[in-house]
């Protein structure tokens, strides 16, 4: 028999990114980040780091979704 569950998953929908518009943010952040006055590599990276995460999320939200979790499927084994 088959048993199922729901479990939560995080997806991005990327096929929907405006490439044109992101491009253009992305230059801007990374010459954002070039300009600062941060004195260290680890600084920048980690302005990099923030500034990348918030453009993706801008372009592409992470959304949970609940999707059934099938369990013990007899017909797909190993030889498969």
């Amino acid at each position: 028999s088959v048993s199922t569950c729901k479990k939560k998953v995080q997806t991005r929908n990327y096929k929907d990114v405006n490439i044109d518009e992101f491009k253009t943010e992305f230059t801007d952040v990374c010459t954002k980040i070039l300009s600062t006055d941060a004195s260290c590599f680890e600084d920048k990276y980690n302005l990099f780091d923030e500034m990348t995460k918030n453009l993706v999320e801008k372009f592409a939200p992470q959304k949970t979704r609940s999707v059934l979790n099938r369990v013990n499927t007899p017909w797909v084994d190993n030889r498969i």
